[in-house]
């Protein structure tokens, strides 16, 4: 971690959203207005703003990325929200994210997404004109392959 007051850089869009990762201390998230998710690692950081800190790039949605949340149950698990309507999960091993699902809450633009603490696999989803969800990302075919390894 810096000893001094921290780190500043720039990303080619608007933030939306921040996440840090729950099973890498030094990692987080940001969402993008252009759809786009950038995956952090601080301790990639050096005191020069030449360093690369970026880990991986995920083109998530065609617009924009409104919310990120990773799952405190399966590491790696990481639910993203857009305007275009959708809510999807990525598993982000090795660096490398593959699409696991795809959900469509028939909320309208979603907003914000939250995995709930006490039961990892549900996904609160709120949307547009006050309408919320709640998705059990278990039954999911995909997830239930990357949670049991069998991808």
């Amino acid at each position: 971690m810096p000893s001094h007051s921290g780190f500043e850089w720039s990303v080619p869009a608007d933030v939306e959203s921040l996440a840090w990762d729950p099973h890498a201390e030094h990692s987080f998230v940001v969402s993008l207005d252009k759809g786009m998710v950038k995956g952090i690692d601080v301790c990639a950081i050096q005191s020069d703003s030449t360093s690369q800190s970026t880990v991986f790039t995920l083109h998530a949605h065609d617009k924009a990325c409104t919310s990120v949340s990773y799952n405190l149950s399966a590491a790696n698990l990481l639910a993203t929200a857009s305007m275009e309507q959708t809510v999807k999960l990525w598993d982000l091993s090795n660096q490398q994210p593959s699409h696991v699902a795809s959900y469509d809450p028939k909320t309208g633009p979603v907003f914000s997404i939250s995995f709930s603490k006490d039961d990892p696999f549900l996904l609160a989803i709120g949307g547009y004109d006050g309408k919320l969800k709640v998705w059990n990302t278990l039954l999911d075919a995909g997830v239930s392959r990357m949670v049991k390894g069998d991808k």
